[in-house]
């Protein structure tokens, strides 16, 4: 499974975020609050992960931009088991140009 899951990050990275580093126009970067910036690579990239985990495991995904949008996302953090996406963790990094940022996932499990 950690094979499939890192391949669905690969596979965002290529299509969604890759081709936009350094690339990003001013219609293309939003702020979600001061100084929390959001990106069309931050969106499209939690599409394509969010569809790939859930053909590796069914289980409820919260994505950092999803529930940004819509709050109510967050009640299946409550879940017995769930998939945690920030599609690009270090956002005004990405958009700065520079290096520092990451493609991060979780998956939780209560015991």
């Amino acid at each position: 499974m950690i094979d499939e899951v890192a391949q669905i990050l690969v596979d965002a990275a290529e299509i969604a975020i890759r081709p936009r580093f350094r690339r990003l126009d001013s219609s293309q970067i939003q702020e979600k609050a001061p100084s929390d910036l959001v990106t069309v690579a931050d969106r499209e990239a939690e599409q394509l992960i969010s569809r790939g985990l859930l053909k590796v495991l069914d289980i409820p995904v919260v994505g950092e931009e999803s529930a940004a949008e819509d709050p109510s996302c967050l009640s299946a953090l409550s879940a017995q088991s769930c998939w945690v996406v920030d599609p690009i963790d270090g956002t005004s990094n990405f958009v700065a140009g520079r290096r520092e940022y990451a493609v991060m996932v979780a998956g939780v499990r209560e015991h």
